[in-house]
């Protein structure tokens, strides 16, 4: 039944009142006239700007826009109680947001605009509307807003049960036996002689129109089957429940209430993009009630964004955020961020007791769940970034002979009570789990007051421990993939574990021994993502760790032979991991030392292969400051102890070997090492270090001008990189891509590889190819008329080789002259000497900066060319 008049009856009628046509009246609202036409049908309703910006069109007073929006987006306004309908008057007809709408209703008054969910508003409305669906359930963790999304759900349905919408509010109720007492007090039903309240209920009910809002029913889930038996009383009754839990009865539609959408990560963002995403629309909304002259700014955008994702999106969480906008700046608030619970420790005296802060939200669920329960999501937190099903059980399981089938149920419990959610990062094959930050937080706190929180954090520790070990040990092969995907999808739990070990591993060597073996493992994941810098903080902090517990003199007093022995090898693979993740970083010093203090311990203890591998290592950095004759002599030890072993990782050192002989200019001998390498990369399957021999055999192609040839080779070093997600190689194959369509005259290319790999050398510091992009677009500058920009791009280049000492390799020592002197013919002297002197004074990352200015500037120029 409906006594007043729509939204888009009003809004038609306004509309040609004012004499305006569709058109005009469109472009006046910005919106499409077909968008027009199906608001005023009542097809569609206006988004909350579109409401807003009708009300300034049509002279809204300031006061009465709230509830003209609640008017437009619901398409009625909220009634207060009344016995019987009466027809709308002739100034609700001009102004109907102003109507006091007669409807039998107990539902409270929204004070706040609900926002970010008129999409959940619009479905869960839909779900009610439709003739099967008599229960609706909305459910979702502590904060995510399930009462106030169900609250303006009823209120937009208030025309369409004529006996009335009513609010239940459960959370008092205690006993399920008393939610029939509950509902009729709040339908207004008076107990009735000796008759059974629950009795009376269904009488009352049959053959009503009616619209029962139970709110917060998740402790009381034992009387689901009353409302069932209510439901079955009135063939017209509807119910809408809101709980942690869904009821798992007959007739149940469930609606799981999600996060809002965050801004997503990495991405910047302008003030004005930022306003169409729901969670920065509610935290701005809610900041300015007790900060009235808050604005969003460039200036405090991305601490919003951060706010935003940290809190990740859930509503009671930012409101209280917003609310602490008015005695904490932005950054203070996102600074605070990494205890959330006390940041958003206040609240607002007219909620429950359990939602003014969002630590008694989270505690009012806690305290619902069984001992097991609790103990489950106890132990749950001290996975971080999600987890899987196997490792749940795992490190969750309260006694390590607990049956898997009861921790299984145990996790599907909290699933289903919404205080683990299923991470949309899983893949097909592999479910994972997580929790959202807060509840995490909560949960760590329970973890630290119980008596198991070390036992749990040693489990966690040791199962990804043993997860590093079996990727480093299949670095190539069929099971290199999936292991690098599981690395990937759990690294924040490995550098947890990480972390934990190093920092309880100061007075407790067996632990200790456990960090650095955790660390020797990960240094080559570290290498193959590109997370050098990251990597050798780790591996420095095992070292020292190390050092001070395990391998200094007098440390292995009293071991055994064994156990000295297992030490040393540990000692060795960390400081050829250091020195690798080092020489990557440019800091050749620094790697050579590691590399012979690996070199040592491993001779020491006799340990062939880690010989071989610091040998290599040596070898290589020797070959790269052009020593020559030294880098071959110590390439022939490296390959005569891999014969001896016949170990297959000697395509690695013939791969290296071309390398050094292709830096002295002996460019045959460097294509046959790196041939052969590849041949033997290929029936190992490791696609890791064949890349590797592709890359090395595409630039002695580009070398010969065999630019087809060289386009085969990198296109199949791309794939497997882009495949593998080989972010190190990808970039060195990158600047030898651009560098080959420069030489080919392909400026567009150039200029579209050169774009993908500056922000990667902009993340990492990948120094020698930060080198090589460097020279790679000052050629392209010079080519497109440039050649200042050129000049200043070498400076750079030339000062970042001799602190490396890493000179020009022979066979591009005279192309690159010329290069050089093309550009110098083309510009003036001292103009040319200037910016090739101001190149030289760049740091690493201006010269970075400086290169993606040339790089867009280079884009307008010369398309023809």
């Amino acid at each position: 039944m409906n006594y007043g008049i729509t939204f888009g009856g009003w809004l038609k009628e306004r509309r040609r009142a004012q004499g305006i046509g569709h058109d005009e009246f469109a472009d006046r609202i910005g919106c499409s006239r077909i968008a027009l036409l199906k608001m005023e049908s009542g097809e569609r309703r206006p988004s909350r700007q579109m409401a807003l910006l009708l009300a300034q069109h049509f002279q809204i007073p300031a006061d009465e826009q709230e509830a003209f929006v609640a008017f437009a987006r619901a398409g009625q306004p909220h009634a207060p109680t009344v016995e019987a309908p009466t027809p709308a008057s002739e100034a609700a007809t001009r102004s109907p947001w102003r109507t006091t709408r007669l409807h039998k209703t107990n539902l409270p008054h929204l004070l706040t605009t609900l926002i970010g969910r008129g999409r959940d508003e619009e479905e869960a409305r839909n779900h009610l509307l439709q003739w099967r669906v008599r229960m609706l359930t909305l459910t979702g963790p502590p904060g995510i807003g399930k009462t106030r999304l169900a609250t303006q759900v009823a209120s937009s349905l208030l025309d369409q049960y004529e006996d009335g919408v009513y609010f239940v509010d459960l959370s008092p109720v205690l006993d399920p036996d008393d939610v029939s007492a509950e509902i009729a007090r709040s339908v207004g039903l008076a107990p009735s002689g000796s008759t059974p309240i629950n009795i009376s209920l269904q009488a009352y009910l049959s053959g009503r129109r009616m619209l029962l809002l139970l709110d917060n029913f998740e402790h009381l889930l034992d009387a689901a089957s009353t409302v069932v038996k209510l439901m079955e009383a009135s063939p017209w009754l509807k119910v809408l429940i809101t709980s942690r839990e869904a009821l798992n009865v007959r007739g149940e539609r469930r609606f799981p209430v999600q996060p809002l959408a965050i801004p997503a990560k990495g991405q910047s963002y302008s003030p004005a993009s930022l306003l169409n995403i729901p969670s920065v629309e509610l935290f701005i909304d809610r900041a300015h009630p007790s900060a009235p002259d808050f604005e969003l700014t460039d200036e405090n955008a991305q601490d919003v964004v951060a706010i935003c994702v940290g809190l990740e999106g859930l509503p009671l969480a930012i409101e209280l955020a917003a609310a602490r906008a008015a005695d904490l700046s932005m950054h203070e608030i996102r600074e605070a961020m990494s205890a959330p619970l006390r940041l958003l420790a206040g609240g607002w005296r007219d909620l429950p007791l359990r939602h003014r802060t969002l630590m008694s939200a989270i505690e009012w669920s806690y305290r619902l769940l069984s001992n097991d329960e609790q103990g489950l999501l106890r132990r749950l937190s001290a996975f971080a970034g999600g987890f899987t099903r196997e490792a749940a059980e795992q490190i969750g399981s309260a006694r390590d002979e607990e049956h898997s089938e009861q921790s299984d149920a145990l996790l599907r419990s909290l699933v289903d009570k919404s205080l683990v959610k299923r991470d949309s990062k899983g893949s097909a094959s592999e479910t994972r789990f997580g929790l959202l930050e807060a509840i995490r937080e909560y949960a760590l706190l329970m973890l630290a007051e119980s008596e198991e929180e070390r036992p749990v954090r040693l489990r966690h520790a040791r199962y990804f421990l043993s997860l590093t070990e079996q990727a480093y040990t299949n670095q190539s092969g069929p099971r290199q993939l999936p292991l690098l995907a599981s690395m990937d999808a759990d690294y924040s739990n490995v550098i947890a574990a990480l972390s934990w070990l190093l920092s309880n591993g100061r007075r407790d060597p067996e632990i200790a021994e456990q960090a650095a073996l955790m660390a020797s493992y990960l240094f080559y994941y570290w290498d193959w993502r590109g997370y050098f810098a990251e990597g050798r903080e780790w591996t420095e902090q095992a070292l020292a760790l190390g050092d001070r517990l395990l391998w200094h003199d007098g440390a292995n007093e009293g071991l055994s032979a064994e156990v000295q022995a297992r030490l040393l090898k540990i000692q060795g693979r960390l400081l050829n991991g250091a020195g690798l993740l080092a020489w990557n970083l440019g800091d050749s010093s620094v790697a050579i030392r590691f590399f012979n203090d690996a070199l040592g311990t491993l001779t020491r203890l006799g340990n062939k292969q880690g010989m071989w591998a610091s040998l290599s290592n040596i070898a290589v950095l020797q070959g790269e400051e052009g020593r020559y004759d030294l880098a071959f002599e110590t390439f022939k030890q490296a390959l005569e102890i891999i014969r001896e072993l016949g170990d297959d990782r000697i395509a690695l050192t013939l791969n290296n070997l071309g390398v050094s002989y292709w830096n002295s200019g002996d460019v045959e001998n460097a294509r046959a090492m790196y041939e052969e390498s590849l041949t033997r990369y290929r029936q190992m399957d490791d696609p890791g270090n064949m890349v590797l021999a592709l890359d090395n055999l595409g630039i002695v192609s580009q070398y010969h001008e065999n630019y087809e040839e060289a386009r085969r080779y990198q296109e199949e070093a791309l794939t497997i990189c882009r495949t593998y997600g080989y972010k190190s190689s990808l970039a060195h194959v990158l600047a030898n891509v651009a560098s080959r369509t420069v030489a080919e005259g392909d400026f567009p290319s150039a200029r579209e590889y050169y774009g993908e790999l500056l922000p990667l050398l902009q993340q990492q510091n990948y120094h020698q190819v930060i080198v090589s992009c460097l020279e790679g677009i000052a050629v392209l500058s010079c080519k497109l008329g440039r050649p200042i920009q050129a000049a200043r791009l070498w400076g750079a280049a030339e000062q970042m080789r001799g602190v490396n000492k890493n000179p020009v390799s022979a066979p591009l020592l005279k192309r690159h002259e010329q290069n050089v002197a093309a550009a110098q013919e083309q510009s003036d002297s001292a103009a040319f000497q200037t910016a090739w002197s101001e190149g030289r004074t760049m740091l690493t990352l201006d010269a970075l900066a400086h290169a993606t200015t040339q790089l867009g500037e280079l884009s307008k120029v010369g398309q023809e060319i």
